[in-house]
């Protein structure tokens, strides 16, 4: 039998315990039944979800390729008792989907117990909203219905064919170019070519001595 133990005195799950009451008057004159009860003391049935404000960010990192939602504690409440608290521990249902509006919340696409959680695999270039809900150890999950969106950049690929105007510029100007060096050449072949006269060995003044008989006289 237990001896001064009170209404706020904790047990132990599971074990057995034998009570007997007993009256006591201001003299100090305590009356003697012997009659007892047993109880087990067990963990008390929790029906009420946790207090949960879902999800409050979704961060899209397009250098890691990862997006990653955020949340605040979620609140259950039975507080912790004595012996355990049926209501811990506390998980966060993480639900996906490409449709707003469209989750399927009898399975959850992932489940973690911290207040984070990034997603690695998602593709790229493809919307995608998201839902967290708050599930005590008892299975209670609550009913939020908040939703984030978010979204990965797609990865830009060099392609030629997108700067088609760039290309055909450059070839123009290299075309032009050409036929500029060519009609440049072909003027300078087109052009008379000029003999120049040969310079004569004889002196101007021997010339002159040489001149005819006639201009002598």
């Amino acid at each position: 039998m237990l001896q001064n133990r009170s209404d706020d005195d904790c047990l132990q799950n599971g074990v057995t315990y034998y009570f007997v009451v007993r009256a006591e008057d201001a003299a100090g004159n305590e009356e003697s039944n012997v009659i007892e009860h047993i109880a087990m003391p067990t963990t008390p049935v929790d029906s009420t979800p946790p207090t949960f404000g879902g999800v409050t960010n979704v961060i899209a990192d397009d250098d890691t390729g990862d997006i990653a939602l955020v949340w605040n504690v979620a609140v259950d409440p039975n507080e912790p008792e004595c012996n355990s608290d049926p209501s811990m521990p506390i998980t966060y249902n993480i639900y996906v989907s490409e449709v707003p509006g469209s989750f399927d919340f009898a399975q959850p696409t992932a489940t973690t117990s911290q207040q984070q959680y990034p997603f690695l695999d998602l593709e790229r270039g493809v919307t995608y909203y998201f839902t967290v809900r708050a599930e005590d150890g008892a299975g209670n999950e609550e009913t939020n219905t908040v939703s984030l969106s978010g979204e990965l950049a797609e990865e830009e690929i060099f392609d030629l064919f997108d700067y088609w105007w760039l290309l055909l510029l450059i070839i123009i100007i290299i075309v032009a170019l050409i036929a500029a060096v060519l009609a440049k050449r072909r003027k300078k072949e087109e052009e008379p070519t000029v003999e120049e006269e040969p310079e004569s060995d004889t002196p101007e003044e021997e010339v002159q001595e040489e001149a005819s008989p006639d201009q002598e006289e």
